[in-house]
């Protein structure tokens, strides 16, 4: 009979949950975030998927886009890359540092302006 009861008392303590401090206030936080308009978000994941498809795109007709060294416009294409190139190592020579340099530091603005963003679409 003492077997039952201790099984009854044990059936009850689990039976109900205990009571969290606070447990009302992230409730109703939670329920508020949720209520919030997915309208930021929804424009913000549209824009991003917008430009990774424009990054993909251009990516496959890059790697399609082959000039042969025999062509008519392989002296045109070798002038374009060499200017690209003095543009785009320009800034690094203007500071004195290779391009690398500066192109891990655009990497690394790159990824602190994108964790800023998704910072400040979780607080939206």
């Amino acid at each position: 009979m003492a077997d039952n009861d201790f099984e009854h008392d044990l059936m009850a303590m689990f039976a109900e949950p205990p009571q969290i401090g606070g447990a009302e206030a992230f409730v109703r936080g939670v329920e508020s975030r949720l209520e919030q308009g997915w309208t930021m978000r929804q424009w913000m994941v549209g824009g991003l998927g917008a430009v990774g498809g424009v990054i993909a795109a251009s990516q496959w007709a890059l790697a399609s886009f082959r000039l042969r060294g025999d062509g008519a416009l392989a002296a045109d294409w070798r002038a374009v890359s060499t200017e690209v190139a003095d543009l785009i190592n320009a800034p690094a020579q203007a500071i004195g540092a290779p391009a690398e340099t500066l192109y891990v530091s655009i990497a690394l603005a790159v990824v602190a302006l994108v964790l800023g963003v998704g910072r400040l679409v979780r607080e939206i």
